[in-house]
C-alpha cells in the first residue's frame, strides 16, 4: 500500500508524541479519584490510536497541520496512523521494515510492549497482547504500552501538547464501546471503512472538517 515518504524527523517526532501521550494518560489516571473499570484499556495501542487521531484532527482544524507527517488507514476496523503503526509493529518485531525508509530505531529504546499475564523479553522490550472481550464487539487483542524513558519535550510545540491534552480529556472517560462509536461516526471512517489498507492523507481528512475550504487553502500554501 502506497504512502507518503517518512523522514527521520517525522519518525523521531512520532516517538516523542507517543511517549508524551502515554505520560499524559498516566498523569490523568494517577490524579483520578475513581478509576474506570477497564483502566488497562487506556494504556493500549487501541487507545493510543484513538488519541492520535483526535489530536491530529484538533491540530489540523486549529493549526493547519498534523502532529507529525503521517498517512492514516483503516486497520482492525479503526482509523490508524500508519507511522505510529509501523513504529509499534517494529518495536514488537511484528515485521522487519526497511530501516532506510523508517529511519529510526529509537522506538525500541522508548516504549515497552507488555503481554498481559505472560511475558516475553525481546531486546529489552516486553512485548505481547492484552486480550479484551468487550460485550459490543468480537474478542480483540491489544498491546499494552508503557514508557521506558521521558518524552523529549523539545520535539513538541505548545500546540502539539495542547492537542494531545484535549484529545485525552475528550476520550479518557469513554469506554471501549463509546470510543468505537465515536470513530465509526467519523466521516473518514464512513468513507474508508470498506477500503481497508487504502492510505488517507491529511488533505482527505481536512475535506471532512467544518472549516475545510479555508483549511485546504492554507494547507496548499504551507504544504501541510
Amino acid at each position: 500500500m502506497a504512502h507518503q515518504n517518512t523522514s527521520k524527523h517525522d519518525s523521531d517526532k512520532m516517538v516523542e508524541v507517543i511517549l508524551f501521550i502515554l505520560k499524559e494518560i498516566n498523569k490523568v489516571l494517577d490524579n483520578a479519584i475513581l478509576l474506570p473499570d477497564d483502566v488497562n484499556l487506556y494504556t493500549t495501542d487501541f487507545f493510543l490510536y484513538k488519541i492520535l487521531y483526535q489530536a491530529d484532527k484538533y491540530h489540523l482544524i486549529n493549526y493547519g497541520r498534523l502532529l507529525a507527517h503521517t498517512d492514516y488507514f483503516i486497520h482492525n476496523d479503526s482509523i490508524t496512523s500508519f507511522l505510529a503503526y509501523e513504529l509499534i509493529a517494529y518495536a514488537r518485531q511484528a515485521f522487519k521494515p526497511d530501516l532506510n525508509k523508517l529511519q529510526t530505531t529509537t522506538i525500541r529504546d522508548s516504549i515497552q510492549l507488555l503481554k498481559y499475564k505472560t511475558f516475553k523479553l525481546v531486546q529489552g522490550l516486553r512485548i505481547g497482547l492484552l486480550q479484551s472481550a468487550p460485550r459490543c464487539i468480537p474478542v480483540r487483542d491489544y498491546l499494552n504500552i508503557s514508557c521506558l524513558r521521558e518524552p523529549d519535550i523539545g520535539h513538541l510545540s505548545i500546540s502539539d501538547k495542547e492537542a494531545i491534552q484535549i484529545a485525552i480529556v475528550q476520550c479518557i472517560e469513554m469506554n471501549e464501546k463509546e470510543l468505537i462509536e465515536l470513530e465509526h461516526n467519523d466521516e473518514i471512517y464512513k468513507k474508508y471503512s470498506t477500503k481497508q489498507n487504502e492510505m488517507i492523507d491529511c488533505y482527505e481528512i481536512a475535506k471532512t472538517l467544518p472549516n475545510s475550504a479555508d483549511l485546504l487553502d492554507y494547507m496548499e500554501e504551507t504544504g501541510c
